[in-house]
């Protein structure tokens, strides 16, 4: 796939240490701002370095070769089909292997709304995710900056959005009370798609099965219901909407899909206590 993307390069990318790098130029926004995609050519002399105080993620992941990851206190090695994400407010220094110097994808970004997608999914201390094996996210984030720099923020957030869905479903897998591969195939349908309605239908055609059997799978595996864990999920990123953006109760209903504000509202209240805009209030009030 890697040499689909620079065959059909049309723009013109900054050179560095052998990159293509292509800057998202709409104006930041403090809840979620893509900074810069990039493709790291391999290049024995690649070597990064970023200070504590910089507030940025980088989310990468290794096509060929090594390289060596100072995060922290911490050390790593990224070989090929590693992936791994570096948080904010922490030093990085990273570098290519000289002799096996590492061809690489890569997004940056900053903003809240990341770190608490990660939390949702059990990734906010999670820096190298060996033998991931999947570029498909990062390409399709990179694809769509460079095509479109001034894409609505929202595309790239959703993305990513299923990128942490699928990391932390991958590293779960092999835990030693690993999920069954219909209830991960389940799960991993849901949580592509929780921007949306999902149905009953779809998820027993998901995996061939009947509805009593989909939903025995599920819980078994997940202790709650597939219908429990969509409405559980959305509920989660609406909170996160409501602290950290400025959308209004109808932009997000409409973004995840509910049928209207009530709707939301409601469902909203039924699982928490309290309506969208009494916990806005309560969490955002200086």
């Amino acid at each position: 796939m890697i040499e689909k993307i620079i065959q059909s390069d049309k723009a013109h990318p900054i050179n560095l240490y052998k990159e293509l790098l292509y800057p998202y130029l709409d104006d930041e926004q403090d809840v979620f701002s893509p900074l810069l995609v990039g493709i790291t050519n391999s290049n024995p002399k690649y070597k990064i370095t970023r200070p504590p105080i910089h507030r940025d993620f980088s989310i990468e992941y290794v096509y060929e070769g090594k390289g060596v990851i100072k995060h922290g206190d911490d050390v790593f090695e990224a070989k090929a089909h590693d992936a791994f994400i570096l948080h904010p407010n922490t030093t990085h220094n990273y570098y290519s292997d000289p002799e096996q110097p590492w061809k690489k994808i890569w997004l940056m970004a900053t903003g809240p709304l990341i770190a608490d997608l990660l939390s949702v999914y059990g990734l906010s201390n999670t820096v190298l995710i060996p033998n991931y094996h999947n570029a498909v996210h990062f390409e399709k984030i990179f694809e769509t900056i460079r095509d479109n720099p001034f894409v609505d923020r929202t595309k790239i957030a959703f993305i990513l959005h299923k990128l942490f869905a699928e990391m932390s479903d991958f590293i779960k897998k092999d835990t030693a009370s690993a999920p069954s591969s219909d209830a991960l195939l389940l799960k991993k349908f849901i949580d592509a798609n929780l921007y949306r309605k999902i149905s009953r239908d779809e998820l027993v055609a998901h995996i061939h099965s009947s509805p009593s059997t989909v939903t025995r799978i599920f819980k078994k595996n997940y202790n709650q219901t597939p219908f429990d864990y969509v409405l559980n999920s959305k509920i989660e990123l609406a909170k996160t909407y409501l602290l950290n953006s400025s959308y209004t109760i109808d932009d997000i209903a409409s973004l995840l899909g509910f049928n209207n504000r009530s709707h939301l509202s409601s469902t909203f209240k039924k699982r928490t206590g309290m309506t969208p805009q009494e916990f806005r209030h309560q969490n955002t009030t200086i």
